[in-house]
């Protein structure tokens, strides 16, 4: 655990791109594990999620002014998702540099979007996660999350469904 921890905030407008070009980079290491032709589909979501596209609320975690890792926060009805509950709060596009892993950055960051969804009186906290994001699952599981269901196949990839109830 790292002896700074990072600061966790809303990112400014200017910081958008950043986190993107960040967050593609982190999930890159998936690429030759996915459908072969799909990597350009899932690069794109992963950008166009961290630059809200789909709306949202994007959190970047940054350390010696640097950003080291991100995600965005789906407060409940925020979006018309059928993958979640519409009284529920969802994380998507969780992402921490390689060589800052292991630190407690996405810990962090799972902290601040559960607080947020705690504020704003979600029933639950919800993400989907890639059968492939074995550290991923591990967190999530670790912070009190429970597998409920699986999704459908995505970038051929199974995706299943985490829940942590709020209290």
């Amino acid at each position: 655990m790292r002896v700074n921890q990072p600061i966790v905030r809303h990112a400014y407008l200017e910081e958008y791109e950043v986190a993107a070009t960040i967050a593609a980079q982190c999930y890159q290491q998936f690429q030759n594990q996915i459908a072969p032709g799909l990597w350009p589909v899932m690069e794109n979501w992963v950008i166009e999620t961290t630059n809200l596209k789909n709306g949202g609320e994007l959190l970047i975690a940054s350390s010696s002014q640097c950003i080291v890792g991100s995600a965005v926060y789906y407060p409940p009805s925020s979006q018309n998702n059928s993958f979640f509950p519409s009284d529920s709060s969802y994380i998507a596009a969780l992402s921490v540099i390689p060589d800052e892993r292991r630190n407690g950055i996405a810990s962090a960051i799972l902290k601040a979007c559960s607080e947020l969804a705690k504020s704003d009186k979600s029933a639950q906290f919800c993400a989907s996660i890639s059968s492939l994001m074995t550290e991923a699952i591990a967190l999530f599981l670790d912070y009190g999350f429970q597998r409920r269901s699986k999704f459908q196949r995505l970038y051929g990839v199974e995706y299943n469904l985490y829940t942590h109830e709020i209290l």
